[in-house]
């Protein structure tokens, strides 16, 4: 979270909103975001990724998630988004946009 000190995560860890996840030069993360999320996200060495939203903000709202990656890489699989549904993932280079058709 903003503010606090890195520590080390561990395996089924839960996640919240405002955390974030830093992987080393020589390690990576998989991160399942849930069946009503949709897949799980790959980190790959030497990245960033602060879970801004984890679910929508409204009843109607078209994003579910959204992922900030100021440094680094991922991949991933959104294979279970829900239908209607968007990830976004904001990078330095700009928003993408993930939803469920894969567009």
């Amino acid at each position: 979270r903003d503010g606090a000190e890195w520590v080390d995560a561990f395996e089924g860890q839960p996640i919240r909103e405002g955390d974030r996840l830093r992987t080393g030069p020589g390690s990576e993360a998989r991160i399942d975001l849930g069946a009503q999320r949709g897949g799980w996200v790959h980190l790959r060495p030497g990245s960033v990724l602060i879970f801004e939203q984890l679910e929508p903000a409204t009843e109607n709202s078209e994003v579910g998630v959204i992922l900030n990656l100021p440094q680094g890489r991922v991949t991933g699989d959104t294979a279970r988004t829900a239908q209607g549904k968007k990830i976004l993932l904001k990078t330095p280079n700009g928003m993408h946009e993930i939803t469920a058709d894969g567009e």
